[in-house]
């Protein structure tokens, strides 16, 4: 177990970006899919921020999100201090979102612990999460690395990271040996094969120094980004520093940026039930199904009823309208107060490629 001392050097940055648009029409850019409520009151970041509550107090939970979604943010829990929101100029993907947050952090605790987490995330077992989590922690401060937690495949997942592992140096913590990112359907069956080769869930932990040590080697641009940013930290110029920064930054992921060149990372065998909840079919296979293995998404304070006769392996979402349906299967119907969206279940993946073709027609429903 870690010290007292230690564990008191622990912080939670939650990445909260992201339009989720393959779970369009619910999902919007100004409300992406972390601030809606999918299998229960709760929205993905209310769920988010009580799992890192089991790692870290609420003061040391800082949040990372574009300015549009601050409201949404203070809204989602009361004691949420507005300090700990740190706001992005722009979106330029998760490398640049987790060196502010990190930046920000480490001027208040040079030896601060980072445990990184999405915003969007569906876990089962969160006891398991939080205990996975601190044993990571307390891995990277003994050997002064990095660590990213990994899930053991159960089907050759051809739309995720896989990591390769090396050494397991004590129970459930390994070393990396690399990291592919989503193989074909025959490489990812050898992968299962192997043993060697888990699901990548992107969840970093690392302490900041050591952070800042790889990207100092691994990517000297987004390191004298870094610089630029913590110079300006508190003071008045800080926000358009940092803009100017976002300005002069190529998107990149903290994958690419470091995760995949660094030598010097962990990976914790994750002990608790994980799912990606990128798109409606994944909505449909977590979801509680009648008899005919239908799931019906009734909002909350919404009028909408749903009819269904002999139809099966379905997911219909009713909002202010009647939806009657007969003789259908393995389909997406959701009704929002502006769109409605219909597709075949097992192409749900496709339906970011439509809200693209939506955004350059009418970009006001997207």
């Amino acid at each position: 177990m870690p010290k007292k001392e230690e564990t008191n050097n622990y912080y939670s940055l939650i990445v909260c970006g992201g339009g989720g648009s393959r779970l369009w029409p619910l999902s919007r850019q100004k409300k992406p899919k972390q601030f809606i409520s999918l299998f229960t009151k709760e929205t993905l970041l209310q769920k988010t921020i009580t799992r890192a509550q089991k790692i870290t107090p609420m003061s040391r939970i800082f949040l990372v999100a574009g300015r549009e979604y601050v409201g949404d943010i203070l809204k989602t829990n009361p004691q949420i201090n507005p300090n700990n929101i740190i706001v992005e100029p722009d979106k330029k993907h998760t490398a640049i979102a987790m060196i502010l947050g990190a930046a920000r952090i480490a001027q208040i605790n040079s030896r601060a612990t980072i445990i990184n987490l999405w915003s969007d995330q569906y876990i089962e077992n969160e006891q398991n999460f939080s205990a996975d989590l601190k044993k990571a922690a307390q891995s990277v401060n003994e050997r002064k690395s990095l660590a990213t937690l990994g899930i053991k495949p159960t089907f050759p997942h051809t739309g995720l990271g896989y990591i390769k592992t090396g050494q397991e140096i004590k129970k459930g913590v390994f070393k990396v040996n690399g990291f592919i990112e989503k193989p074909n359907i025959k490489i990812a069956q050898k992968f299962i094969e192997s043993g060697q080769h888990y699901w990548n869930l992107g969840t970093y932990i690392w302490p900041a120094e050591v952070f800042f040590q790889e990207l100092k080697k691994l990517n000297p641009p987004l390191y004298n980004a870094y610089q630029k940013i913590r110079k300006s930290l508190g003071k008045e110029n800080e926000w358009e520093e940092t803009k100017k920064v976002y300005g002069k930054i190529k998107p990149i992921s903290i994958d690419e940026a470091v995760a995949q060149k660094t030598k010097n990372m962990l990976m914790i065998r994750a002990t608790f039930d994980w799912c990606d909840i990128g798109d409606w079919q994944a909505i449909w296979e977590k979801s509680k199904k009648n008899k005919n293995k239908n799931v019906i998404l009734n909002p909350l304070n919404k009028k909408g009823k749903i009819i269904i006769l002999d139809s099966k392996n379905n997911l219909i979402r009713a909002d202010n309208k009647l939806i009657a349906v007969c003789d259908i299967s393995d389909l997406i119907i959701v009704d929002t107060a502006d769109a409605l969206l219909v597709c075949r279940r097992d192409k749900s993946q496709k339906v970011k490629d439509l809200v693209d073709k939506i955004k350059e027609i009418n970009p006001e429903y997207v």
